[in-house]
């Protein structure tokens, strides 16, 4: 699996996704509402 490049890091071990308007949060490998792995 390739690294992300639309993501911004957090604390907490938390990441921000870029990818869609939404900008879902969650802690790695967790899915977005979209259903993208960050």
């Amino acid at each position: 699996m390739k690294e992300a490049i639309l993501y911004a890091k957090l604390e907490d071990e938390k990441v921000r996704c870029d990818l869609c308007p939404r900008y879902c949060v969650a802690k790695k490998g967790q899915a977005g509402i979209c259903k993208t792995r960050v």
